[in-house]
């Protein structure tokens, strides 16, 4: 597909709440340029979320001189505690599995004690994120049942790997003490966990091909778990949110053929209060960046503009996004 073909479908944009300014040095008599700063809630280091963050970020920079606006991402466990960033104005976009956006939206899940979040807007909706169950290949761990009795690492509070974990357990009918030690490590930590014998299994929810799902499998040993039969179904049905997914094969060593499994979607998402000729205008710096957007991460090659519109999302789309993409494509309806 053209970057022309991808401009009349592109779904990107982005959006700030306000926040403080600095001022930038100019030539001659020229009066400063005041640069407006917009801050992306992303994900830990080594999660997929910081580089999505990372990579809309450096495309807005691209074009500080004309719009004014320089962005920068901030690191976070993840996307529930992403919500929260938001809700408090410590953020002014931010990086959500589809799943935490949904809850987020209608009150639900983690969300249960604070009500909907009426003022979430939607962005855009980037990759697809795989469940991945990860075991070590000497543990006899062959289907996600077979997790009863062994050592696990759910992930740490705050992320979207614990909330789909937590709903995985509750569909195999599962609790913490059915297991014979249960650990809350980040991604990075919890390979360290895998490969030294401290834990059987660990989970992930992200885009795919992953540096730590790769590095699990390949330093640690590790091998991947299809997530199929009648748990899934169980959990499919009462968690719309979620698809049917597959890890594909050959990315990882030792794994020639798909794993089944289901997953959510990254999204960008950001407040009500964000003004739009600012989500406009990021809108269209990543639009006519599209292409080399594509290459900042393996997980994005796949993107459709189309789909980038419609899939996922749950909260209604940003009026400086829809403004964008009507003038730019029609109508995403």
């Amino acid at each position: 597909m053209s970057s022309t073909s991808r401009a009349l479908a592109l779904a990107a944009s982005v959006a700030m709440l306000p926040s403080a300014c600095t001022s930038t040095a100019v030539r001659g008599s020229e009066k400063p340029r005041r640069e407006t700063a917009v801050v992306i809630g992303a994900g830990s280091v080594g999660s997929d979320y910081y580089p999505l963050g990372g990579a809309v970020c450096r495309l807005v920079n691209l074009e500080t001189a004309r719009h004014g606006l320089r962005c920068r991402t901030a690191t976070s466990p993840g996307s529930v505690v992403n919500v929260t960033a938001l809700r408090e104005r410590r953020v002014d976009l931010a990086v959500l599995r589809s799943d935490v956006q949904h809850d987020a939206v209608t009150g639900g899940g983690p969300f249960a004690r604070y009500g909907a979040f009426t003022a979430l807007r939607a962005v855009l909706s980037a990759h697809a994120e795989p469940f991945a169950l990860v075991v070590r290949a000497d543990s006899g761990i062959g289907t996600a049942a077979d997790l009863l009795g062994r050592r696990v690492n759910i992930g740490d509070a705050g992320s979207g790997h614990r909330l789909v974990m937590e709903r995985v357990l509750e569909a195999l009918g599962l609790s913490r003490a059915d297991f014979a030690l249960v650990t809350e490590l980040p991604p990075g930590e919890q390979n360290d966990a895998l490969c030294e014998g401290r834990v059987d299994a660990v989970v992930y929810a992200a885009g795919h091909p992953n540096g730590i799902v790769q590095d699990a499998i390949r330093r640690c040993g590790g091998r991947l778990v299809a997530m199929s039969g009648p748990p899934v179904d169980a959990l499919l049905a009462s968690h719309p949110e979620y698809t049917r997914a597959v890890i594909p094969g050959g990315l990882y060593p030792g794994h020639p053929i798909d794993v089944p499994t289901f997953g959510a979607r990254a999204t960008l998402v950001t407040t009500a209060a964000a003004p739009d000729d600012v989500v406009y205008e990021v809108a269209r710096a990543v639009l006519e960046h599209f292409d080399d957007f594509m290459r900042l991460h393996a997980a994005f090659a796949p993107l459709d503009p189309r789909e980038m519109v419609r899939a996922a999302n749950r909260a209604p789309l940003h009026p400086g996004a829809e403004r964008y993409y009507r003038e730019r494509a029609g109508s995403p309806e």
